[in-house]
């Protein structure tokens, strides 16, 4: 072994095809063993992953800075999040059952074997061929090498060059994948559509690691501590991304996804566990997709038992674009658009839609479920309410427009009408309508503080309650379905959750967003 951590022994893969022309278009067969990590992770890797020993370098120390995009799994993550790993995963004992993991159990072997059950290298071991040598980390990503189309790399860790290199042969022996060539990193296997394209991957990585890229360390510092999995995603994804776009490759009229793409600055994303749940926190720069108002004061007056919460800050210019997107750019497309709409609805748009939607757009569903599930016949049934932060008056008017030109009321449909000033209710009774109206204090409420804590400077929040009455409805209506059995199943998977969250928000121009599940 050199001393850089190869094994000196940068020859081809013996699979058939391994040394593929630099200049077409080329697939990683072999990407299915990333696809089955990721899946073992988010669902069962983690409750192995505690009694892994491995440490060494992350990918990104071996990746270069020219990556245009990676995801990453750690098996051998920090060990707090061994700890939080282990409280979160207790909590499944179900799950562990369904998929034959124990404690002693090693996840590499769970996703090799699957790996050969589906494939064709039945006679391989995991334990003979591949144990001695695979590490705990991985990575899936593509490399801009100036070419026409950036370059598949997969990156495993290893902990014996040598070995590797046999064990890897084997397997490309065996399985026979088009298009895969390999070259030794320190600590890692770099395999890619073609043995030359895997060398300047390692040899660009050794000059400019992706570690050490500005652009990276800002955009994964964005998102907090590292979990088991992250991603990211550079500026030239987007760049690249548009050069498809003028080149035609979509066939189609992609305006908005072009200047969406032209202010991309990057992206990055990690999953984690957290206080005995999970979480993903993302952070993108560019998109603005976080430029209306602040929402969380208003889920937050919601009744404390709130079920179900979803408030939406709307901006001011929103109606125009929605318009311009649904009718199209064209003026005499979009006049005729609008005509034919005031015609049937008795909306003037775009500006009565920007009334509708006004400030802020908050839907709830009561924490109280009817008695009986079953006897639901539609919306109207559920105890649920949308209400409109803006211009009461001006919302009431463009309702009662649209009743008289429809000839349908909102008594019609079931629904029920609460107005103020700065506020319209439209709710499925007039009961539901005045419990919304008054001040709740779900805000304050502990499970909604916990998967949604940055709530107040928010413009976009969803919380669902699990752990319930809710929960136990709908086992009751599985019951009545397909008997007591079933029903026992599903409150027994569901028992363990207690609530899920998501809120985003703008820092400084930058978008970010927590999706976080919090357990019992």
């Amino acid at each position: 072994m050199t001393s850089d951590g190869t094994d000196g022994t940068d020859e081809p893969s013996t699979a058939p095809g391994s040394a593929m022309p630099l200049g077409r278009r080329r697939r990683l067969a072999i990407v299915t063993a990333v696809a089955v990590l990721v899946v073992a992770v988010l669902g069962v890797g983690t409750y192995a992953a505690v009694r892994l020993i491995g440490g060494g370098p992350h990918p990104e120390d071996v990746l270069p800075a020219s990556t245009i995009a990676v995801v990453s799994v750690d098996l051998d993550p920090s060990a707090g999040q061994k700890i939080e790993a282990i409280r979160t995963m207790r909590k499944f004992p179900d799950l562990r059952k369904q998929i034959d993991l124990g404690p002693g159990d090693d996840v590499r072997k769970l996703i090799f074997d699957k790996m050969i059950a589906s494939g064709g290298c039945r006679s391989m071991s995991f334990d003979r061929d591949v144990g001695s040598w695979l590490g705990n980390r991985a990575a899936l990503g593509a490399v801009d090498l100036g070419e026409a189309s950036p370059t598949p790399v997969l990156a495993l860790q290893v902990q014996d060059a040598a070995a590797a290199r046999r064990g890897l042969d084997r397997i490309m022996a065996c399985s026979h994948p088009a298009d895969v060539g390999i070259a030794m990193a320190a600590g890692y296997a770099i395999i890619s559509d073609s043995t030359a394209h895997a060398r300047l991957i390692v040899a660009d990585g050794r000059s400019h690691d992706l570690a050490d890229d500005a652009s990276y360390q800002h955009w994964t510092g964005q998102t907090g501590d590292a979990g088991v999995l992250s991603f990211y995603v550079a500026k030239s994804a987007a760049d690249l991304g548009l050069r498809e776009l003028d080149r035609g490759m979509f066939g189609a009229d992609l305006g908005s996804l072009k200047d969406t793409l032209k202010g991309f600055r990057g992206m990055a994303g990690t999953l984690r566990f957290s206080e005995g749940g999970a979480e993903l926190a993302t952070a993108t720069g560019g998109v603005h997709a976080t430029d209306g108002s602040a929402v969380g004061d208003a889920v937050g007056r919601l009744p404390a038992d709130t079920a179900l919460a979803l408030g939406i800050g709307v901006p001011g210019d929103y109606a125009t674009t929605l318009v311009d997107r649904v009718a199209g750019l064209d003026g005499g497309t979009r006049t005729a658009f609008i005509k034919q709409t005031r015609a049937q609805t008795g909306l003037r748009l775009p500006e009565d839609l920007q009334t509708m939607l006004g400030t802020a757009l908050v839907l709830s569903v009561d924490g109280t479920p009817p008695r009986q599930l079953s006897s639901l016949d539609g919306i109207s049934s559920l105890p649920a309410a949308v209400t409109v932060t803006g211009d009461g008056p001006g919302i009431d008017a463009v309702l009662s427009r649209v009743q008289h030109r429809t000839r349908t009321s909102l008594a019609d449909l079931g629904l029920t009408e609460r107005k103020d000033d700065t506020h319209v209710t439209v709710a499925t009774s007039a009961t539901y309508a005045a419990r919304v109206r008054q001040h709740g204090d779900l805000g304050s409420d502990g499970t909604f503080e916990k998967v949604v804590p940055d709530a107040d400077h928010a413009v976009a929040v969803f919380f669902l309650r699990i752990d319930d009455a809710w929960r136990q409805k709908i086992a009751e209506l599985v019951g009545n379905a397909s008997g007591p059995a079933d029903a026992a199943a599903v409150d027994s998977d569901l028992a363990p959750f207690q609530a899920l969250g998501f809120s985003a928000w703008n820092d400084g121009g930058i978008t970010h967003t927590l999706l976080k599940l919090a357990t019992n």
